[in-house]
């Protein structure tokens, strides 16, 4: 085991202190609220009981009882009188207020009538605010969700929706508990949930209204993966919690926290390591385990943090600048802001703290003074409409961009360990990352976007058991290509002697290793070619079958796997017996053949 050092310098940086959560109007400013009820000396107990569909009972331990969406859920579910109803939009397994008794003074309050999207009420010492919620079925204008604020708590209400922009900004409220519906009929399914409860920071996700036509699909909630799932089945009661808020300042906590990463690194225990990291953005969950990986591998040494800032957002968001210094081939010396965020009852890692942009199809996440961000965006968004129809999987819907103008932090902050420094790099189930700072001169962005994107969709088809030769083949054929030779600095130089190469000797180079550039354009070069005689000879359905059939075996994770290109290389002779009934030799003899005729380069 390499020894590692660490030595921490806090020296605070206290700017930007406020938490607007939980009190924006609909013009965006923070009203005083002048409450009708003083607050009890003891915190009130706030219990939440799911009835099935999206229909929920509220009960504050001063007596007050509370329904949302009001029709799921048995006589007796219904039998405590109410002090308000709130009905998120009128369809009919939504409205059905005539189950419920109201107190004397109680109070229905119904969207569209009562509340749209972007009031606020202030009714006792609870604050309601109404927020958007739409989608085919359900329009904007007649829909919305709720924010319940009950002294410290905060609970979230979707009504009827999909996933929307809006969302983002819902952050700003610290919700506790999201009631998310997730039918995939009616509204958003489960995968979109997901991006919903990225977006929220919620910190805990109650699956709702989890059927088109019943009022409960345990499947459902069981395909609802992320990791703030909180499964309360119908007429089932729980005792709400203030989740939000951290019992122990940041600027006390980032010492046992800068400790515990260097522990995790020196000791090589990545369970303690990823501990740290959220796991609500899994593209950076993953990024990290590859992070990880990278920086115990036995190159790296002597490494050193220092933490040098820290800049509060709010109470439970803030932004930590760390010096980091390692040695490998060279001294290795950077800084850069890491957002922390306080989540489960522990702060967590958010990675580099870009700014960002959001549009319905992916994420870009930038460094400041990036200027190019609008350029980038419709690369992507053209690399999108050219794969469409290629292939049947499509991207993530939570897919990210990372735009670096710093192409050395790019790498160390991808695979600091590799040999090389790279304009793009993407896994299926990681962000694309790009470098950004090329001149204008340079031609070869659309290409590397949509070799990245082809990567992200390809190596998901075939869970990532395919060797590395196959899988730059096809975002080269597929992606690179796309653009013509002359805009890919791989392409463009070419020869049918670097491209003369037998499987045997194309799968024997370590793509890891700091290689020769001519052996990296050799590599590339060859790989594509592979692809293309695979097109041309079989045809490009037939070359989808191969990655259908690795597809069938499990998942190979190339982060955590040392063995990974070995076993994907093992994979790839059964793949190609099973859909050509070729073995490698047989298909580099009939590829050689092939080349001898190819006139399209010398």
């Amino acid at each position: 085991m390499k020894k590692i050092f660490g030595i921490l310098c806090i020296i605070l940086l206290l700017t930007g202190c406020s938490n607007g959560a939980n009190n924006e109007n609909k013009n965006g400013e923070a009203p005083v609220v002048e409450t009708e009820k003083a607050l009890d000396e003891k915190a009130l107990q706030v219990s939440l009981t799911t009835l099935g569909r999206a229909s929920v009972r509220i009960e504050i331990s001063d007596g007050r009882v509370i329904y949302i969406d009001p029709y799921a859920g048995s006589v007796e579910a219904y039998e405590k009188e109410a002090d308000y109803v709130f009905v998120t939009h009128q369809h009919s397994d939504h409205n059905v207020t005539d189950r419920v008794n109201l107190k004397e003074g109680g109070q229905i309050i119904e969207c569209p009538m009562d509340i749209q999207a972007g009031d606020q009420m202030v009714l006792e010492d609870m604050i309601l605010q109404a927020v958007p919620a739409y989608n085919e079925n359900h329009q904007a204008k007649e829909a919305c969700g709720f924010i319940l604020k009950i002294q410290d708590l905060t609970l979230y209400h979707s009504g009827d929706t999909s996933y929307l922009l809006e969302m983002d900004d819902l952050q700003a409220y610290d919700i506790d508990y999201a009631l998310l519906c997730m039918d995939g009929y009616y509204n958003m399914g489960p995968e979109e949930v997901s991006r919903v409860a990225d977006a929220i920071h919620a910190q805990k996700v109650i699956p709702i209204h989890t059927d088109g036509e019943g009022d409960y699909n345990a499947k459902t909630v069981e395909a609802f993966n992320h990791i703030s799932k909180l499964v309360v089945e119908p007429e089932t009661t729980i005792v709400l919690e203030d989740l939000s808020k951290p019992d122990v300042p940041f600027e006390i906590a980032i010492e046992d926290v800068m400790s515990e990463r260097l522990e995790a690194l020196e000791a090589e225990n990545l369970e303690l390591y990823m501990g740290q990291i959220t796991q609500r953005n899994p593209y950076f969950y993953e990024e990290q385990e590859r992070w990880y990986m990278g920086m115990i591998d036995p190159s790296i040494s002597n490494l050193y943090l220092e933490v040098k800032g820290i800049e509060t957002i709010d109470a439970n968001e803030v932004v930590v600048t760390v010096y980091q210094s390692h040695d490998m081939d060279t001294h290795y010396e950077m800084t850069y802001p890491l957002l922390f965020k306080y989540e489960d009852g522990a702060w967590h890692d958010y990675g580099y703290h870009f700014e960002e942009e959001e549009n319905p199809l992916f994420t870009v996440k930038y460094m400041p003074g990036e200027t190019r961000v609008e350029e980038f965006s419709e690369m992507l968004k053209d690399a999108y409409d050219h794969l469409h129809f290629l292939y049947e999987e499509k991207p993530h819907p939570y897919f990210e961009m990372k735009l670096f103008t710093d192409q050395e932090l790019l790498r160390q902050r991808t695979i600091p360990s590799n040999g090389y420094v790279f304009t793009g790099w993407s896994e299926p189930d990681e962000s694309l990352k790009l470098f950004t700072q090329y001149d204008l001169s340079y031609k070869g962005y659309p290409g590397v976007i949509q070799h990245e994107l082809v990567h992200h969709i390809t190596i998901r088809i075939c869970n990532h058991n395919l060797p590395v030769w196959l899988l730059e083949g096809i975002a080269m054929y597929d992606g690179s290509a796309y653009y013509g030779f002359e805009s890919s600095s791989l392409l463009s130089n070419m020869t049918k002697k670097g491209v003369k190469m037998s499987l045997k000797n194309l799968e024997a180079i370590d793509t890891t290793a700091d290689l020769p550039r001519e052996e990296i354009i050799n590599f590339y070069d060859t790989s594509y070619m592979y692809v293309r005689y695979i097109v041309e000879t079989y045809g490009h359905e037939t070359l989808m079958e191969m990655f259908e059939e690795a597809g069938k075996k499990p998942f190979n994770d190339s982060a955590l796997n040392l063995n990974h290109e070995l076993e994907n290389q093992e994979t790839m002779d059964e793949v190609l017996m099973t859909v050509l009934g070729l073995t490698k030799e047989d298909l580099s003899f009939a590829y050689l053949d092939w080349l001898k005729e190819v006139d399209f380069i010398e």
